[in-house]
């Protein structure tokens, strides 16, 4: 065949060698594209499914940490920090998010261990839908269980102690008035007492526990009150040690509507509904004494539309009160004499609480403090609620007072010293609000540091009484600090205070602000620099005593929302003039001027803590720098500068705002740190939302808050409760003051800035050994 086509037989066959090759070539570039295809196709799936899992995860932490933040604020801290914990350990750093997260870590931290008065500690779920309990005089707690026993609790972190078995499930539980026992009753009469310590328990019989109201252990004795609501208007007393009853006092022709028992158990009163109050013997149930005419009481309250009076005794035993309608009897044990003392106008019923020596009380009704001996009034308190509803308690060491109202709230007063004849109302220094269940009981512990309510579920809640953030609050409202930062200037309906923001004390200044934002306090807390009413034109430096230092001729702008106004290095002012300047004047007149209307119009004025630095920000995104006993221009630059170090006259850094970042730049105009904002915060930053900086933090007014920027870190670590619109913050020594409250004159608070690493340590040491519980584990799908 070679031949005949004249091609020789080896061409032949490297023609065929060619063709076949080509063949194998195309079927395996077919095979590669499919499987490459498919490939391809493959991991496109598997990168959307990681992808998709990635997306579920970032929403799954999200979750989490916003569950952590509620659960904070709920009140078990605890276990929202093992929540937070949990969500950030399972955040990646890779993700955008990640910082946000972090920020709101820190937040959560801060939050859990820098809580303002009346703060919930933790709370104590018993299910055991017995709402009374009992505290020992070692600060534990006694609640009935699930199940037939007794729970005790610490009230430091809401741990389970121990469990006393019982033959059934409790009704009632209580500790003695000298908290040394605890004790339960069940509803077949068993009373089983144990000791608050731990030890052995011992139970007797009792004849009646049925419709129980109200029990006291006082001594060896049992006092039982029995609800009139259920039918058993009576009160019993019995022999703890035997069970035997001593006495049964059957009211059921004059049902009561309070009851309360002596601490040492010598004696018991009841204040009947419709009128009148009487005391008995603790040991026989005899009738000691009627402390009111029946008659005459009963027309009292039918007037007022109340049920009937409170009673209370004293923790010494020394005395007790009985407030009915408009009227206060004080009777003074074991004598029975009687004081009483009418007011003209009461605000309804409530309970009326009495000191432990028996010298003054408090009554949430008249909103008053009154010595109990003469009446006359020693203080008086703004928004305190009470009512027939209403729940009271004064603390152990008389130093707290707090009220429970009719719309789930709860307010304390922590200041219940006597008030000035010129003193306003005292506002409280927490309000409270709670839900769920309302709440039925509330004991202070025997050191009057914690708070302990129990709602109708038999859940509990703790609170810290004191301020867990170290603070202090005073009416007023924040308005300028020093340039050190060591004082600030509030303003009330009353007048001014310069307050020490070290020694946390304020002394009144004879002084009247137009603007709050108009003014300047020096370095020593002496002079005070404002626009005063009383003089239109020029600026008025005030000593502390309000004598005039000197006023000058140049008047400043009114209406201003940015600094204008600064103390020097003494008692010398720097301000913006109506005209527009900067100027510098001093008691022997003018003293110098810094920059000219040509470099731009004035947005604010910022000066080093020794006030020898002047920063001018001008509109357009510019700021000079300057000294200010000289004038001379030491260093220019873009930006708003909010913070600004300098000693003698010479200028260190400033701390400035410029775009979306926040920077930190030295005298050689190198940027030491630059930070960007989160958006969170950003636009409330460019609308003018800062209230205070210093070179690691920005202290920014957000929606009812106010946050803390660290600048460290670079993220909102703080969130500060600010229900008022207009609330002011600033950073002082140490610390930071912020608006409480928009009430009336208002309210501040200052309280200890914490560090981040100080905050986490004590966080870690809050939630200690504690583990998430199947059941908490369940709500969070793990």
């Amino acid at each position: 065949m070679a031949g005949v086509v004249g091609v020789s037989l080896g061409d032949l066959r490297q023609r065929q060698r060619e063709r076949r090759m080509r063949r194998i070539t195309a079927a395996t570039a077919a095979a590669t594209l499919v499987t490459g295809l498919f490939a391809a196709t493959s991991a496109g799936l598997w990168i959307k499914a990681r992808r998709d899992s990635d997306v579920a995860n970032r929403r799954s932490v999200e979750t989490l940490m916003d569950l952590a933040d509620t659960t904070i604020a709920g009140g078990d801290r605890e276990l929202g920090l093992l929540y937070s914990n949990l969500a950030l350990s399972r955040a990646k750093q890779s993700w955008d998010s990640y910082a946000g997260l972090r920020g709101r870590h820190y937040v959560n931290v801060n939050g859990a261990t820098s809580q303002g008065p009346l703060a919930p500690l933790t709370r104590i779920k018993t299910d055991s839908g017995v709402a009374s309990f009992g505290i020992g005089s070692n600060g534990t707690i006694v609640t009935a269980g699930k199940s037939a026993n007794l729970s005790v609790w610490s009230s430091e972190n809401g741990k389970r102690l121990r469990s006393v078995t019982l033959s059934e499930k409790p009704i009632d539980v209580g500790a003695s008035t000298d908290g040394t026992r605890f004790y339960g009753i069940d509803r077949r009469g068993r009373l089983t007492v144990t000791p608050a310590d731990g030890g052995p328990a011992r139970t007797v019989r009792i004849a009646d526990a049925r419709a129980i109201l109200g029990t006291v252990l006082a001594g060896d004795r049992l006092f039982v009150a029995h609800d009139p609501a259920k039918g058993s208007s009576r009160v019993r007393g019995y022999d703890v040690k035997t069970g035997a009853q001593i006495f049964d006092v059957d009211f059921s022709n004059r049902p009561f509507a309070h009851f309360d028992c002596a601490p040492d158990g010598s004696e018991f009163a009841v204040a009947f509904k419709g009128g009148g109050a009487e005391r008995y013997d603790g040991a026989t149930g005899a009738l000691r004494q009627s402390i009111v005419d029946s008659a005459q009481d009963a027309a009292a309250l039918a007037d007022s539309h109340t049920e009937g009076g409170s009673l209370d005794y004293s923790r010494s035993g020394n005395k007790l009160v009985y407030f009915s309608a408009a009227t206060m009897y004080v009777v003074s044990l074991p004598s029975g004499s009687v004081a009483s003392h009418s007011f003209e106008k009461r605000y309804g019923g409530g309970m009326a609480k009495i000191s432990r020596d028996g010298t003054f009380v408090i009554d949430p009704a008249t909103r008053r403090k009154i010595d109990a001996a003469t009446g006359r009034e020693l203080s008086s308190y703004a928004l305190m609620e009470g009512d027939a509803r209403s729940l009271a308690w004064l603390s152990p060491r008389d130093d707290a007072f707090i009220v429970g109202t009719n719309g789930r709230e709860l307010m304390l007063w922590d200041d219940l010293s006597d008030a000035a004849s010129d003193d306003a109302f005292k506002l409280p220094v927490a309000k409270r609000a709670y839900t769920g269940s309302p709440i039925e009981y509330g004991r202070f512990t025997q050191n009057g540091k914690r708070f302990v309510t129990a709602s109708s579920d038999g859940n509990l809640t703790v609170y810290d009484v004191a301020a867990p953030d170290g603070g202090v609050q005073t009416s007023g409202s924040v308005v300028v600090r020093s340039n050190n930062r060591n004082f600030l200037y509030s303003r009330g309906r009353n007048g001014g205070v310069i307050v020490d923001a070290r020694k946390k004390r304020g002394k009144a200044t004879l002084t009247e602000i137009q603007s709050s934002s108009d003014s300047a306090v020096s370095n020593d807390g002496k002079a005070l620099a404002f626009m005063s009413q009383a003089h239109a034109e020029g600026v008025s430096v005030l000593s502390d005593s309000g004598k005039t230092e000197y006023r000058t001729p140049e008047s400043m702008p009114l209406g201003v929302s940015e600094t204008s106004i600064v103390f020097g290095p003494s008692h010398d002012v720097v301000y913006v003039t109506v005209k527009g300047e900067v100027v510098h004047y001093g008691a022997s007149g003018k003293l110098g001027s810094y920059g000219s209307k040509k470099d731009g119009d004035v947005a604010s004025l910022r000066a080093s803590a020794d006030g020898s630095v002047l920063v001018v920000n001008r509109e357009g995104g510019k700021w000079q720098a300057h000294n200010v006993k000289t004038g001379k221009l030491l260093k220019r630059g873009t930006g708003a500068v909010y913070d600004v170090s300098g000693k003698n006259g010479a200028f260190e850094s400033a701390t400035l705002l410029a775009g979306n970042s926040i920077s930190a730049v030295d005298a050689s105009g190198e940027v030491k740190r630059k930070v960007e904002m989160p958006r969170e915060i950003g636009r409330h930053v460019r609308s003018g939302q800062v209230l205070d900086a210093n070179e690691n933090k920005f202290l920014i007014r957000t929606q009812k808050q106010i946050v803390v920027f660290d600048l460290t870190v670079g993220q909102v670590v703080q969130r500060l409760r600010a229900p008022a619109a207009n609330a002011r913050a600033l950073l002082v020594s140490d610390g930071i003051a912020y608006d409480v409250d928009d009430a009336q004159s208002g309210s501040f608070r200052l309280v200890k800035d914490v560090k981040l690493a100080d905050a986490e340590a004590a966080a870690k040491k809050m939630v200690g050994d504690r583990k998430l519980t199947e059941a908490e584990k369940e709500v969070i799908g793990q």
